[in-house]
């Protein structure tokens, strides 16, 4: 009888505890032996990222872009499932009321003229979690819940890493483009020396020719510098939600800072 019975429950038990596998993570690396646990994955953005500006443009883009807040109203959404799939547990109680009001028509035969009739129900239901369905839809919803949450932080990551790397992008060319004025007007006085140079029969035409190609060559830079400067304006500015030109305002003060 006993033994019967435990295997009934035995039986009842359909599903089991998840038990990870065991990941040997020794010897990854051919003749390296890691012994130190710090990791950069264990520090937060801002102390990664010390610029005040870049900061400032990183809190826009958690606070305004796109893709992020689709990701944190899915973990709004698994939430919901979650509280839902663990309230399945309890009784389910339903109750109804109503109110049926009747007139008939006046005839010498009936004296009544109308009629009402009051309704009240109650119900209530439960499941029994037997064969571990609720326990079950349970696990799956919080296992979506935490998939979301792992997904958020993903989409997070890269958002932080794309705006940095747009910013710092931005600061260079901002550099290339200051340092390429700065060699075409050294050119212009480059060619012309190379002109006085020639009137005193020192060098050549060809000199003079050769200095101002030069200055060509640096000029002509400038407008594709510039066109990918905005380029990479109008992408960050996706990114954070803001304008490009306020993007450029924070650039200009960060530089005027310094």
């Amino acid at each position: 009888m006993f033994a019967f019975a435990g295997l009934l429950l035995a039986s009842c038990k359909v599903t089991q505890p998840y038990q990870s596998p065991v990941v040997n993570t020794n010897s990854l690396f051919r003749d390296t032996t890691i012994t130190d646990t710090t990791t950069i994955a264990d520090l937060h953005w801002n102390e990664i990222f010390t610029d005040t500006i870049l900061q400032r443009l990183i809190e826009q883009g958690i606070q305004h872009n796109p893709d992020l807040q689709i990701a944190y109203t899915r973990i709004q959404q698994s939430q919901a499932y979650y509280l839902q799939s663990g309230a399945a547990f309890f009784p389910t109680l339903n109750g109804n009321a109503g109110v049926t009001s009747s007139r008939f028509s006046k005839s010498q035969a009936a004296q009544v003229n109308g009629a009402t009739q009051y309704q009240v129900g109650l119900s209530a239901s439960w499941e029994a979690d037997i064969w571990g369905k609720l326990s079950s839809s349970k696990k799956a919803n919080l296992a979506n819940l935490l998939q979301t949450e792992s997904a958020a932080r993903a989409v997070q990551t890269n958002l932080v890493s794309t705006i940095a790397n747009y910013y710092y992008s931005l600061l260079a060319l901002d550099q290339q483009l200051a340092i390429t004025r700065l060699t075409v007007k050294n050119w212009d006085t480059t060619v012309q020396t190379m002109e006085a140079l020639k009137e005193a029969a020192v060098v050549t035409g060809a000199a003079v020719v050769q200095s101002e190609a030069q200055r060509y060559a640096a000029e002509v830079t400038i407008p594709d510098l510039k066109q990918t400067i905005k380029e990479t304006e109008n992408a960050l500015s996706i990114l954070i939600g803001n304008s490009p030109a306020g993007i450029r305002r924070g650039l200009l003060q960060d530089q005027s800072l310094d």
